[in-house]
C-alpha cells in the first residue's frame, strides 16, 4: 500500500504522456534533488510509476515551480496552441526535436523561452477546467477508508478494463492508489475509442493515415472525513461504472455512491439570502477580491423557463437596474471569479446539485475553502437531511 501522506493537489499525468522523454528527464533533472527521494530517477531515465504516483500525489516534497510548471504543460498542451506555440519556439531559434508534440514545444518554451512561454499562458488560463462530481456515501457515519489495499487495487483495474474493452476503449487500463490522511485517491489511465487521421509526410507530401488510441487519465478522491467521493472524468458516461466499481471493490458495497440527486453537495442560497454579502474574502487571506459573474435559475418545471443574468460583476449590474434575483425561483448554477493577492484569477462554476468546475488546480484548495465558509459546501449533516427524509418515507 502506498505510504501515508497529506495531499491537497493532484496533477493529471495526461498532462505529460505526450512528452519526448530525453526533453521530460531534462525537465525533471533541474529538481534531482528534492525528487531522488520519490524514486523518480532510475538508470535508464525516468521510473514511470514513481512519476505517475507522485503526480498523483503532490505532497510538500515537491517543489512548487516543478507543480506549476507541470500544470503549465497540461493547460497549454491542446492541439490547438500547436501553431503559436511552434511559431514561437522557431522564431526565438530553439532547439526543437523532429516532429514535436505540442506538450514538447511547451517543455521547450518552459526551459529556453519562459518570457514568452508566460505570454502564450496568459492568454489561455481563463480556458483551464477541472470539474468534479460529488457523491456521499448512503450511511449514517463516514467510513473512515484511507488506503487501498494493492490486491483490492489489482481487482479494481481487472474490472475497470473489462469494462472498457465492452465498451470499444481497449485495454491498458492501469489504476494508481495513493493513499492519505484523511481519505484516498485514485488516478486512472484507460484508453479512448480508436481514432483515425489523416497525415500529410513532412519529406513526401504524401497524404498517409495513422490509427490511435488516445490515453486518458481520470480522478478518483475519497475524503473520509465527509464521507464524500469526488470524481473528476473526461466522460460523463464513466461517473456511474466509477461509483460502482469503488464501492464494490474498496467498501464492498456497489449502491454506496449512488445517491444522485438526494444528497446535494452545494447549495446556491446565500447567494438569494445574503446577496452581495456571500462573496466576502476577508477570512480567506489568499484572496483580494470576488465577484459573481453569471446565475441561472428555474421557474419551475411546468414552465420549463430558466432565467440567466450574465455579467462581470452580477450584483452591480442589477443593483444599478433596480433588479433582483427573485426569492421563489430555484437557481441552478452560478459562476464566480475570484482574484488572489498576486493578481492571478480564477473561475468558478457551481452546478446543482453535485458539480465544481474549477479553474486552476493549484487554486483548488483555496477556492474551495473560500466556496465552504460562504455557505455553498454543504456538511455532511446539511446535505443528508434530505436523504434522510427520501428514504424513511420509501420505507
Amino acid at each position: 500500500m502506498a505510504k501515508a501522506a497529506r495531499f491537497q493537489r493532484f496533477t493529471n499525468p495526461d498532462s505529460v504522456s505526450h512528452v519526448d522523454p530525453p526533453l521530460l528527464l531534462r525537465l525533471l533533472e533541474r529538481y534531482r534533488a528534492p525528487l531522488t527521494p520519490l524514486g523518480i530517477f532510475n538508470d535508464s531515465g525516468i521510473d514511470e510509476i514513481a512519476f505517475n504516483r507522485m503526480l498523483a500525489n503532490i505532497t510538500t516534497e515537491v517543489p512548487d515551480s516543478l507543480v506549476n510548471e507541470l500544470s503549465v504543460i497540461g493547460e497549454l498542451s491542446p492541439s490547438s496552441n500547436y501553431d503559436r506555440l511552434h511559431s514561437t519556439a522557431v522564431n526565438l531559434d530553439l532547439d526543437i526535436p523532429d516532429d514535436p508534440s505540442a506538450a514538447d514545444l511547451v517543455v521547450v518554451l518552459l526551459l529556453d523561452g519562459p518570457d514568452a512561454l508566460e505570454r502564450i499562458y496568459a492568454e489561455q488560463i481563463p480556458l483551464a477546467r477541472r470539474k468534479f462530481r460529488s457523491y456521499l456515501a448512503l450511511t449514517d457515519n463516514p467510513l473512515p477508508v484511507k488506503g487501498v489495499p494493492d490486491h483490492v487495487s489489482e481487482m479494481l483495474r481487472v474490472a475497470l478494463e473489462e469494462q472498457f474493452e465492452a465498451l470499444g476503449r481497449g485495454r491498458g487500463v492501469r489504476v494508481y492508489p495513493v493513499s492519505g490522511v484523511d481519505g484516498f485517491r485514485v488516478m486512472i489511465r484507460r484508453g479512448e475509442a480508436v481514432q483515425r487521421e489523416a497525415t500529410i509526410d513532412p519529406v513526401s507530401g504524401d497524404t498517409k493515415h495513422i490509427a490511435f488510441r488516445p490515453q486518458r487519465f481520470d480522478a478518483v478522491i475519497y475524503k473520509a472525513r465527509e464521507g464524500e467521493l469526488q470524481v473528476n472524468a473526461k466522460r460523463d458516461a464513466d461517473v456511474i461504472p466509477y461509483l460502482e466499481a469503488i464501492g464494490h471493490y474498496i467498501f464492498n458495497d456497489p449502491t454506496l455512491f449512488l445517491g444522485e440527486g438526494l444528497p446535494a453537495r452545494y447549495t446556491l442560497g446565500p447567494i438569494v439570502d445574503q446577496g452581495e454579502a456571500c462573496l466576502t474574502i476577508g477570512d480567506v487571506p489568499e484572496l483580494s477580491g470576488a465577484w459573481l459573474t453569471s446565475v441561472e435559475w428555474s421557474h419551475g418545471k411546468s414552465s420549463g423557463m430558466f432565467t440567466r443574468k450574465r455579467s462581470p460583476d452580477v450584483f452591480h449590474v442589477m443593483a444599478m437596474e433596480n433588479d433582483r434575483i427573485p426569492r421563489h425561483v430555484k437557481l441552478v448554477t452560478a459562476s464566480f471569479r475570484l482574484r488572489f493577492l498576486d493578481g492571478r484569477e480564477t473561475p468558478v462554476r457551481i452546478v446543482l446539485p453535485n458539480d465544481a468546475v474549477l479553474g486552476r488546480e493549484t487554486a483548488a484548495e483555496v477556492v474551495m475553502r473560500w466556496l465552504t465558509l460562504r455557505g455553498f459546501v454543504l456538511g455532511r449533516e446539511g446535505a443528508t437531511n434530505g436523504l434522510t427524509r427520501t428514504l424513511l418515507a420509501a420505507a
